[in-house]
């Protein structure tokens, strides 16, 4: 079974777009939650992430957490 992830976005976020595609390209599955209609999603984030509302932030990935997405790291694990 493919590893499955909840992606923290905005719809305003560009590299929410290139986390999206990336994650449709490896066909990971995911659960997007849209941190501006979801405060208590936001608050995660802002947890996570030091206060700050930083995304795209993963939820969940291949046994770590919390991790804001980056091209680089997540290309070595498929």
């Amino acid at each position: 079974m493919p590893p499955t992830v909840t992606l923290y976005s905005a719809p305003w976020c560009g590299y929410c777009r290139i986390a999206k595609r990336f994650l449709d390209e490896q066909q990971v599955l995911y659960t997007e939650i849209n941190i501006d209609e979801d405060e208590a999603a936001a608050q995660r984030v802002e947890q996570w992430n030091q206060g700050n509302r930083t995304i795209p932030t993963l939820d969940k990935y291949l046994g770590k957490s919390n991790l804001v997405f980056c091209p680089e790291i997540f290309q070595d694990m498929f």
